[in-house]
């Protein structure tokens, strides 16, 4: 049975006892923290599992061009995980001489900033339309090397989209393991518990209220120590 956002927030609403009128805790509070702790999770599932069952391919993202460096480049359509070498980029790709229904598109190759100038020194690794490279800058820039003698209008990319892209509409299936939902339940409800553990702020009202103020007299930790040291002095 497919899960929800909506029916996981509401579950951690109910578990909470926030299911009243003046609840002090929100379907925003549990909603922002599905996102927070859901994103450690699936990043932490994706590192672990070689598995494409999370990664989400956008066909067409339009190709732009710096209007001061005229370099091309496109804009993420979506949040990603950071993971190490740009890994949450899975793969770039544009039908360069190839049927635009076959998967065999010329794909890019991940190079950097400090990198790329060497790319230009030999034949074999000049950046062209056939041996394109991107690389990412400027964030959510992602920069494309090779394409300047062309017109590219759009290019296809795979990525690892973060879990926190959490769709307006939270009716919608929610794409996650399902083995880890109870994690990810016992996380935000220890968050939820601790939340409502800290007491409320108090009010001045103007009323004199002395039941919380301490009787006795507060006394230093280092209060002995200190008094024999005053009495060797003394003598």
């Amino acid at each position: 049975m497919a899960t929800t956002y909506r029916q996981l927030a509401y579950d951690l609403l109910t578990i909470l006892k926030q299911n009243f009128n003046d609840k002090e805790i929100t379907l925003s509070h549990c909603v922002y923290w599905l996102s927070v702790y859901g994103d450690r999770l699936l990043a932490q599932h994706i590192q672990k599992h070689d598995t494409q069952a999370y990664l989400q391919v956008f066909p067409q993202v339009p190709v732009y061009k710096d209007t001061v460096t005229q370099r091309q480049y496109i804009d993420i359509p979506a949040s990603v995980y950071d993971f190490d070498l740009d890994n949450g980029i899975d793969y770039i790709s544009y039908p360069y001489q190839v049927d635009i229904n076959s998967f065999a598109y010329t794909r890019f190759t991940r190079t950097t900033p400090s990198q790329a100038f060497r790319l230009y020194y030999t034949d074999e690794e000049k950046p062209a339309p056939d041996n394109p490279y991107w690389y990412r800058a400027d964030a959510p820039r992602i920069y494309l090397l090779g394409l300047e003698c062309i017109d590219v209008p759009f290019v296809e990319v795979g990525l690892q989209v973060a879990f926190s892209n959490i769709p307006c509409d939270l009716d919608e299936e929610i794409k996650f393991p399902l083995e880890l939902v109870p994690i990810l339940q016992r996380q935000i409800l220890d968050l939820g518990r601790f939340c409502l553990m800290i007491p409320a702020d108090r009010i001045n009202d103007g009323d004199y209220d002395v039941a919380n103020i301490p009787k006795q007299k507060i006394i230093s930790v280092n209060q002995d120590a200190q008094a024999q040291a005053n009495a060797q002095i003394t003598e």
